[in-house]
């Protein structure tokens, strides 16, 4: 039987984060709770949930002094970035660090991790005009490249949002996957995450500096 962990991230306007995932084992499962804020986040942890979760050696973070010429958000990020989608903590801390909340709108994020694909859901909570359509779907679809550069092992972004149109809400969807982002950047996604240096570079791209 396929194993699949279903982790949902929930960050709220004081940054409180509420992370619910679930860890199908054969025909019995298992509900794990993870909660905390930005300053103290306890973890819950299982050893069933540890079973699941990729061992990878954590990389080392980088400092300014060592990479000139990088700026702070460029390094911000890359030390934000993980190797595993199913570290709940490192992805609620990558998103607090492109502060999406912020820069799009309060949301809720939902990990799925499976033996084919890895997706991460962002379901936006706030409405959008028609006219605003295009520049949200832009911005984006901008931090969905990032998520896909800095986190190793994700496959797929998708994310929704609601759009008034003719005195009525749309839900609006969108997705990105590795190969899509690679095309829009011509160079694979995941070359971008390497080094502090190839964030920087990805950033430049995305707003056009050459």
């Amino acid at each position: 039987m396929k194993r699949r962990v279903k982790k949902a991230v929930n960050k709220n306007l004081k940054l409180i984060i509420a992370i619910a995932a679930i860890v199908a084992v054969g025909f019995g499962g298992i509900l794990v709770l993870i909660s905390g804020n930005a300053d103290n986040r306890d973890q819950v942890q299982t050893e069933q949930m540890e079973q699941h979760q990729e061992k990878k050696e954590e990389r080392k973070k980088a400092v300014k002094d060592d990479h000139p010429g990088v700026s702070d958000e460029a390094l911000a990020l890359y030390n934000a970035g993980t190797a595993n989608l199913s570290d709940t903590g490192a992805v609620a801390q990558l998103t607090e660090t492109m502060d999406l909340r912020k820069n799009i709108g309060p949301y809720m994020v939902t990990l799925q991790i499976t033996e084919e694909e890895n997706t991460c859901l962002i379901t936006f909570d706030k409405e959008f005009y028609e006219n605003e359509a295009a520049a949200t779907d832009e911005a984006i679809n901008m931090y969905a490249q990032q998520l896909l550069a800095l986190i190793e092992d994700a496959d797929k972004i998708n994310w929704t949002y609601k759009m008034k149109k003719d005195n009525k809400v749309e839900t609006v969807e969108g997705s990105l996957t590795t190969k899509q982002a690679s095309d829009q950047l011509k160079l694979k996604i995941k070359e971008y995450g390497k080094t502090p240096e190839m964030v920087q570079t990805l950033l430049n791209s995305q707003k056009g500096i050459t």
